[in-house]
């Protein structure tokens, strides 16, 4: 692959897409490494043949797949691209598709490339599949129109009751004394990748005082924040909504795992790891682990140093891998170490022995009976 921004989607839509089981095999050991990974919150796979096996089980589960593509942001530096999808699937087992009705996923992709001769390869595939979110936004007709109660009643209803709670709470309990006064400091940012990570930080686990100051550093005024539970705008609910975050958890901790700045950094992705713990959750107990995907847009800051603003936070939460994997004690690690690569033998085998059947199909008659 050469242009990552227009190869990345054609190849993977064309695996995906395709009927034609030769053709995905031959775009599997195109764009794949021999030893490549095929990572998925219910299974993990190693190498070309157990990747085709995932695909061709997909594919014949399927009597067709559509992908929409949100995003596609290479990171030539890093060696890895980040992708925001929608998966159209229509699943023959489910009654749904019988009447028309797909199914629609929202997926979080990151694919680790390896650099040849011929251009950039895969070399690992990390697929975050984002369910509740999807049965929540994107299945107006599974869900009877819930994602229009959600997005114009629920959602904004929800953000101000959030933000009113928390800056009242803030109001009443705070006995520090640092009200979070707004600094005499630069607004915007310049070096984007550090002082996003850093407001990541100290917006989710940071100091009221601290959290105040960058929210007015790097926040345009007419800021939109959306998470799939709550909708707020401007910079005082964004703070409300903070202060209620550190009001109900403790030994709040916010982990970068990578920084990715799009084409012409207007759009940041950021993938984050959140630990925390519940006011009343037993000391002896693990943190929570939430994984969480961010997405912000940027806007120019019209202060005297420039840079950028952001002017809409996402949030996307990955609540079932993060339940899975990591919050469950020894379960997680049964889950992780045993469930998800048997899983993965299982479904390639499975895929492997489609492909092999839909070959031998397709001979002669006379080599079929040699």
């Amino acid at each position: 692959m050469q242009s990552l921004r227009e190869d990345v989607p054609m190849t993977i839509a064309q695996i995906l897409e395709s009927h034609n089981w030769r053709r995905r095999k031959d775009l599997v050991n195109k764009v794949f490494t021999p030893d490549a990974v095929f990572w998925h919150p219910f299974f993990i796979v190693h190498g070309r043949h157990e990747i085709l096996g995932i695909y061709q089980l997909w594919g014949a589960n399927n009597f067709k797949i559509n992908v929409t593509y949100d995003r596609v942001v290479p990171d030539s530096v890093n060696k890895l691209v980040v992708v925001d999808l929608l998966e159209t699937v229509r699943l023959w087992w489910i009654p749904l598709t019988w009447f028309g009705i797909p199914m629609n996923f929202i997926l979080h992709t990151v694919f680790d490339l390896e650099e040849t001769s011929e251009g950039y390869i895969y070399k690992r595939q990390e697929d975050h599949a984002l369910v509740l979110e999807s049965l929540m936004y994107s299945n107006p007709l599974l869900t009877l129109g819930l994602p229009y109660l959600l997005k114009n009643y629920i959602c904004p209803a929800s953000g101000r009751l959030a933000a009113a709670s928390g800056n009242y709470l803030h109001r009443v309990f705070d006995t520090s004394g640092k009200q979070g006064r707004q600094q005499n400091a630069r607004v915007g940012m310049l070096d984007l990748t550090r002082e996003l990570s850093k407001a990541m930080e100290v917006i989710g686990a940071g100091n009221d005082a601290h959290r105040v100051h960058m929210i007015n550093s790097v926040y345009s005024d007419d800021v939109t924040f959306w998470h799939p539970a709550l909708t707020v705008g401007g910079k005082q609910d964004l703070l409300g909504v903070a202060r209620l975050w550190t009001f109900l958890f403790k030994d709040l901790e916010v982990y970068t795992r990578r920084v990715v700045p799009s084409y012409n950094e207007d759009v940041m992705l950021i993938d984050l790891e959140r630990r925390f713990r519940p006011r009343l959750y037993p000391f002896f107990f693990p943190p929570i682990v939430l994984w969480v995907h961010v997405i912000v847009h940027l806007v120019g800051s019209q202060g005297p140093h420039g840079g950028k603003l952001i002017s809409r936070h996402e949030e996307h939460i990955m609540w079932e891998e993060s339940l899975l994997m990591r919050n469950l004690g020894p379960l997680s690690h049964i889950f992780h170490d045993y469930f998800r690569p048997f899983m993965g033998k299982l479904f390639s085998t499975l895929g492997n022995l489609i492909y092999h059947f839909l070959v031998w199909l397709d001979l002669p008659k006379e080599k079929k009976l040699e």
